[in-house]
């Protein structure tokens, strides 16, 4: 059962409260996911993971009152940030290139035209993970996610995304602990999902995998997931060493991967 963070309670019916003073008739439907919903949240550096339902094309007089709602509660909460989006109910399950843009709000910024989070990864854990804070229940939303396609769409993500990530990285001396844990879990958590097909919070894919890779790997892992649960201790004295065993990690990750995509699902019925 999912438990909602005191401090994330809080912000939501202050959101909920703004959105019906300001714009009562917006929204049918407004729901959680990621972290939160995934027993992983941590308040100094999760974000409040969002999905909000509207019906109609919104107005740019309506889009101007949101980016002043999220505006507000930035203001009022560093941490944590709502991470979301506004998207009809007819759009969801689908791909990128079946949506129009949307209107969404990252890192403390509106994005109006964006296709943030547009992934069969963000409706697989709808589906399955959501949190109806109101609105019709998950399972009542008709669409669904075909496991190929997230499949595929990670895939991609891992060949594109963090093989340039990872490249980007290494002529650099350092990294810190943001970056350790950003490319450390999210490979693992791409990783865990391609061996045994789901999706499961980063801090469980770290601990998982630390039990079944190679003990080469293993302090570069801990330390991520140390960082990640807030019990950081420093398992490096050379940074080099350190950013070094991190473009190992990925780059093995990505290699391995694509091995199990091969045999797993390149003839996927």
């Amino acid at each position: 059962m999912v438990k909602i963070n005191n401090l994330v309670d809080r912000i939501i019916k202050i959101y909920l409260k703004k959105i019906k003073n300001e714009l009562p008739d917006l929204l049918s439907g407004f729901y959680l996911y990621g972290s939160i919903t995934m027993n992983d949240f941590y308040e100094n550096k999760s974000d409040i993971d969002f999905i909000a339902l509207i019906d109609k094309n919104l107005t740019s007089e309506e889009i101007s009152k949101l980016k002043k709602i999220h505006e507000d509660i930035e203001e009022k909460f560093l941490k944590p940030n709502m991470n979301g989006i506004y998207i009809n109910s007819l759009s969801l399950g689908k791909s990128k290139a079946e949506i129009a843009p949307i209107f969404a709000f990252t890192e403390g910024k509106a994005e109006y035209p964006s296709f943030f989070e547009l992934n069969y990864i963000t409706w697989y854990q709808l589906k399955n993970n959501g949190l109806t804070i109101f609105g019709k229940n998950t399972n009542e939303l008709h669409f669904k996610v075909n496991w190929k396609d997230l499949i595929c769409e990670m895939n991609e993500n891992l060949n594109n995304y963090w093989y340039k990530w990872n490249e980007k990285i290494k002529n650099r001396d350092n990294i810190n602990n943001d970056e350790l844990e950003w490319g450390v879990l999210g490979v693992s958590r791409q990783y865990h999902t391609l061996i045994f097909d789901e999706i499961v919070s980063k801090r469980y894919a770290g601990e998982k995998l630390l039990q079944i890779l190679p003990d080469k790997f293993k302090k570069i892992i801990e330390e991520a997931v140390g960082i990640r649960n807030g019990n950081f201790k420093r398992l490096y004295e050379n940074e080099i060493e350190r950013k070094n065993d991190l473009n190992l990690y990925v780059s093995f990750i990505i290699v391995e991967s694509n091995k199990i995509f091969d045999k797993k699902y390149i003839n996927y019925d």
